[in-house]
C-alpha cells in the first residue's frame, strides 16, 4: 500500500472513531455569508425554489410554574459534520414563542424541550401547545399537525433502544438487534391497528424503526474493539443489515439519522475498499479519484450514493479546506443531482471559501459583543453580551499566536490529546505562542483535580454554567476536542478539530504564523 494511501485510510478511520466517542454539544445558529470573494463557477447549481421557502414554528406553552427554570426553546437542525445549526428564541411571560427558519427540504428537525422529533419542510406553519403538567402529550395545529401528532404518539411507546453488550460475538450481538428490531415492528402494528395512521406518517416510522437497527450494527464493530481488543473481519452476513439502509433511504424525508448513518456507511466502504485500492492505484489516478468513484457505484441507491459522497467530500470542507472541491468539481457535478444535497454542499463549500479569502471578517464578527452582527446581503450572526472568554485571551495576550483547546474532564479524546499538547508546549518554549485550555460543561472541582493529574503548563480557564453558553452560541461548535489559531494580531485563521496536537499539521501552522 502507498503511504498515500495508508496515511489517508488511517485520517478517515481516526475520524470516524473520534466521531464515535466525541460528546455532542448543544450549539447556535451561527450563520454565515453565502458568497464567495473568489470568483468560482459554482461546484454544484439548482433552480429549486423551494429550498429558499421560510417555515414558522409557534407554540404555546402551558403552566410554565412547573418549570420555572426553561426560558427558551431551541431548534437544532441536523447537518453534515460541521454543518449543523441551532436556532434559540425566548419563551415570553404568556408562554408563546415563534421560530421562523429555513429547512430547505422536507425533513426532521428537533424543538427542545418541546419534542426531540419534528418533521417540517419549507412553507409549512405549524403551531404547538405544549402543557409542562401533561409533559407526554403535545398537540399540533396546521401544516403536518396530523404526522406530527401520530409522531409524538408513537414515539411514547417506541424508544428504539437497542443491545449494548458489545463483549458478545457479533452474530449474536446481531441476533439480538434483529430481534429489537421486529418488537419494535410489533409495536408499530399495534400502533396502526389503534389508530387511523396516515401513508406520511407508515413512511417515517419504517424508516427510523430500520435506521435505529442499522445504528446499532454500525456502532457495534468499533465498540467490540474497544472492549475485546478483537477486530472485527469483514463478514458479509454481519454487513448484510447494509441492504436494510440501501432498500429504505430515500429524498421522501431527510431524517436526522441519514448524517450519521452515511458517516458509518462511508467507513465502512473505505475499509472494504482497501485491499481493492493496492492493485487499482497507477501514476495518473490520486485516492481522491477512486473515492468518489467507488463510493458512488458502491450501491443502487442512487440518494444514498449521492448522500455519502457529499458525506465524504464534507470530510475536508471540515478542515476548512476546499482543494478535493475545487480540485473535482468535474467529476462530481455529474452524480449529484439532488436539490437539497447540491444547495447543501455548495453553501458550506462558499463559506470555507470566503472564511479563507477574509478570516478577519469573520473573526471580528464571532468576537463582537453585540447581539446581531450583519455581514451581508441579510445574513446575521447572532452573538451575545455576556462574558467573551476568548476576545478577554486575546487583549491579554496582544502580539502573541494563541492555540487554544476547548475540553471537558469527562471527554476522553480531549485527554488524549494532551500529551501532544504538551509536546508542542515544549516544542514552542520562549516563542511568542500562548497555550490556553478552555475548559467547558464540567465541575470545577473536577477540573482542579483533572489539572493536577495532567500537570500541563499553559493558561487554564474554567467555565461555568453561563460562559460555557456563551462559548457555545459563539463558535457553534458539536463535539470536543475543539480548536483555535489565532494570529499575532488577534484573528482567528483557522478552527476545527482537524488543529489537535498529534496531526503535525497545527505545529507548521503556528510556525508560519510566528514567522509572518
Amino acid at each position: 500500500m502507498t503511504g498515500q494511501l495508508r496515511g489517508f485510510l488511517l485520517k478517515m478511520k481516526k475520524a470516524t472513531y473520534i466521531i464515535l466517542f466525541s460528546f455532542s454539544f448543544l450549539f447556535s445558529c451561527t450563520e454565515k455569508s453565502k458568497n464567495s470573494e473568489k470568483q468560482t463557477e459554482p461546484v454544484l447549481s439548482s433552480a429549486d425554489s423551494i429550498y429558499y421557502l421560510p417555515a414558522i414554528i409557534t407554540g404555546k406553552i402551558l403552566n410554565l410554574e412547573v418549570y420555572p427554570n426553561i426560558k427558551e426553546v431551541k431548534l437544532t437542525i441536523p447537518g453534515f459534520e460541521g454543518d449543523e445549526t441551532e436556532i434559540t428564541t425566548k419563551i415570553d411571560d404568556s408562554g408563546q414563542f415563534t421560530i421562523e427558519f429555513y429547512p430547505k427540504t422536507k425533513r426532521e428537525v428537533q424543538l427542545y424541550p418541546i419534542e426531540d422529533i419534528l418533521v417540517i419542510q419549507p412553507g409549512d406553519s405549524l403551531h404547538i401547545i405544549k402543557d409542562y403538567k401533561d409533559i407526554g402529550n403535545t398537540s399540533f395545529q396546521g401544516d403536518r399537525a396530523a404526522l406530527n401528532q401520530q409522531i409524538s404518539k408513537f414515539r411514547g411507546k417506541y424508544l428504539g433502544r437497542y443491545p449494548t453488550d458489545y463483549k458478545q460475538p457479533y452474530l449474536d450481538f446481531k441476533k439480538d438487534c434483529e430481534k429489537e428490531k421486529n418488537s419494535s415492528y410489533q409495536k408499530l402494528i399495534e400502533f396502526q391497528e389503534n389508530n387511523l395512521c396516515t401513508d406520511e406518517f407508515n413512511n417515517w416510522a419504517i424508516k427510523q424503526i430500520e435506521l435505529d437497527y442499522c445504528k446499532a450494527l454500525f456502532h457495534y464493530p468499533f465498540q467490540h474493539l474497544l472492549r475485546s481488543k478483537i477486530e472485527l473481519s469483514d463478514s458479509s452476513e454481519y454487513f448484510s443489515f447494509i441492504e436494510n439502509l440501501e432498500d429504505k433511504v430515500d429524498n421522501s424525508i431527510v431524517m436526522s439519522d441519514y448524517f450519521k448513518t452515511s458517516e458509518q456507511y462511508v467507513n465502512y466502504q473505505i475499509t472494504k475498499l482497501q485491499k481493492e485500492y493496492r492493485q487499482q492505484i497507477t501514476k495518473k489516478d490520486t485516492i481522491i479519484d477512486l473515492m468518489i468513484d467507488d463510493l458512488f457505484s458502491s450501491t443502487q441507491n442512487k440518494y444514498l450514493a449521492q448522500f455519502s459522497l457529499c458525506t465524504f467530500l464534507n470530510i475536508s470542507l471540515k478542515s476548512n479546506k476546499t482543494d478535493w472541491i475545487d480540485n473535482y468539481s468535474e467529476q462530481i457535478n455529474p452524480k449529484i443531482n439532488d436539490s437539497f444535497l447540491k444547495n447543501n454542499l455548495q453553501e458550506h463549500y462558499d463559506r470555507i471559501n470566503e472564511f479563507n479569502n477574509n478570516p478577519k471578517r469573520f473573526s471580528d464578527a464571532i468576537l463582537s459583543s453585540n447581539n446581531n452582527i450583519e455581514l451581508n446581503n441579510g445574513i446575521t450572526l447572532q452573538s451575545n453580551n455576556e462574558k467573551n472568554t476568548v476576545k478577554e485571551l486575546i487583549e491579554a495576550n496582544p502580539g502573541k499566536v494563541i492555540y487554544v483547546d476547548f475540553w471537558a474532564t469527562w471527554c476522553p479524546p480531549c485527554l488524549h490529546y494532551m500529551q501532544y499538547s504538551k509536546q508542542l508546549i515544549a516544542h514552542f518554549k520562549n516563542k511568542e505562542v500562548e497555550f490556553a485550555f478552555i475548559c467547558i460543561n464540567s465541575k470545577e472541582d473536577l477540573w482542579r483535580e483533572k489539572l493536577n493529574e495532567l500537570k500541563i503548563n499553559g493558561q487554564h480557564i474554567f467555565c461555568d454554567f453561563e460562559t460555557t453558553r456563551s462559548i457555545r452560541q459563539r463558535f457553534g461548535f458539536s463535539g470536543i476536542p475543539y480548536y483555535l489559531l489565532i494570529d499575532k494580531e488577534g484573528v482567528i485563521v483557522d478552527f476545527g478539530y482537524h488543529l489537535n496536537p498529534q496531526s503535525g499539521y497545527v505545529k507548521t501552522q503556528i510556525e508560519k504564523l510566528l514567522n509572518e
